[in-house]
């Protein structure tokens, strides 16, 4: 009879280890990536599918993230008294049937239940709202580790995320291109406030969604974020301006859905007098219910505009949709010069970031199609009317 392998009275693993235990093959990654694709998300399961994704690409930004004044776990590894005092409870909390003592994992699950979790947003809670919200293009002002990003492709949907932490730049790079949605998300690591002509910018995504999960003030430190200085500071000079921001270029019937505290939504209305939100969704799951008190997203609507009868076609308008040798770049130029700056955002974003290429060629693809849907109609209005057959010959000189 093979005799179980005593426990060892110090702590078998280094901190490498522990990075170590999160790390998935290619294989495993894009299985994963698939379940969580096939996932419908018609209600709030709980659900983990995207997670291990998380954590394989972001897993040592995480740890580097400090919660309140607590030990980072490489700070707990670099003290010889908390590391071996962290093994004794890992032994205690030890659950494993098959294994004489606890693994790598479990150190790191025993120290996230000690210090209290730095969690990330799950992405199929991501992708439960984008579908309860039919939203087309997500707006994300704190992209934090990727869970909502990653909800997004599963749904071959549009995002952007902004971040000040640029260490987060290689995880979400090797995420892209890995599961191969460069072409529909994007990433800029820098705050959305400080964005050169960021209302041009944010205008031309035409987004439909802003979901996020800001920082509760200082109670989680990240990487590239200075601390707030004050309650006040956080709020009129980051939270609230974040969200007027993005509220103002939301399209018509779109929803801005923020998860944050109730005392930060409380001290916000209450305190600040921002406007009541418009819906609450309760986003706990399974046990969380009893143990969780509150996790909630809440939800600003932005009212569709009433519609408002076509006038009648004229010369003027169809001027606008002919040409047929340059009306898109005309169009397209048009439309940039009417915005300050736009020609910055076109150099900047296309020579500097390669996932912005796409998304700029994603975006003009949009008004490209969007141009050829007003040629068919003007198409349909010619065949329906030969006197402004007439007319067409005018057209390039009036162009």
């Amino acid at each position: 009879m093979a005799m179980s392998k005593p426990i060892p009275d110090e702590m078998p693993y280094t901190y490498q280890d522990i990075l170590d235990c999160k790390i998935l093959s290619l294989d495993e990654i894009k299985k994963n990536y698939k379940t969580l694709c096939k996932y419908k998300a018609l209600t709030n399961a709980k659900k983990f599918c995207g997670n291990p994704i998380l954590y394989n690409y972001q897993f040592e930004n995480l740890l580097n993230c400090r919660r309140q004044d607590r030990a980072l776990l490489k700070e707990i590894f670099d003290d010889e008294e908390m590391k071996q005092e962290l093994w004794k409870d890992s032994v205690k909390r030890n659950r494993r049937d098959k294994q004489p003592y606890p693994m790598p994992v479990d150190v790191y699950e025993c120290n996230r239940i000690n210090k209290g979790a730095i969690v990330f947003f799950k992405p199929a809670t991501a992708k439960y709202i984008y579908t309860k919200y039919n939203a087309t293009c997500v707006l994300d002002f704190t992209a934090g580790w990727g869970g909502r990003m990653l909800g997004a492709s599963s749904m071959n949907i549009g995002y952007i995320g902004f971040d000040t932490n640029i260490k987060l730049k290689e995880g979400y790079d090797k995420m892209m291109e890995d599961l191969e949605i460069v072409n529909s998300c994007g990433m800029e690591y820098e705050s959305m406030l400080e964005m050169k002509d960021v209302d041009g910018f944010l205008e031309f995504l035409e987004y439909d969604c802003v979901l996020t999960s800001p920082p509760y003030i200082n109670l989680e430190q990240y990487e590239g974020m200075p601390l707030f200085e004050s309650i006040e500071q956080y709020f009129k000079e980051f939270l609230i301006p974040s969200l007027d921001l993005s509220f103002k270029h939301l399209k018509d019937g779109g929803v801005m859905c923020i998860n944050i505290s109730q005392k930060i939504y409380d001290k916000l209305t209450n305190d600040f007098g921002y406007r009541k939100c418009d819906e609450e969704l309760d986003l706990r799951q399974g046990e969380n219910f009893a143990t969780k008190t509150t996790d909630i997203c809440f939800v600003w609507k932005k009212n569709e505009k009433p519609v408002e009868d076509e006038p009648p076609p004229s010369i003027k308008f169809l001027n606008t949709l002919l040409d047929f040798d340059y009306p898109f770049l005309s169009s397209i130029n048009n439309w940039i010069k009417k915005r300050n700056n736009m020609k910055y955002i076109m150099k900047a974003h296309i020579e500097n970031n390669n996932n912005n290429k796409l998304i700029w060629f994603n975006m003009v693809s949009y008004w490209y199609n969007k141009y050829f849907d007003k040629k068919r109609e003007y198409d349909a209005l010619v065949k329906e009317n030969e006197i402004l057959k007439s007319k067409l010959s005018n057209i390039k000189n009036i162009l």
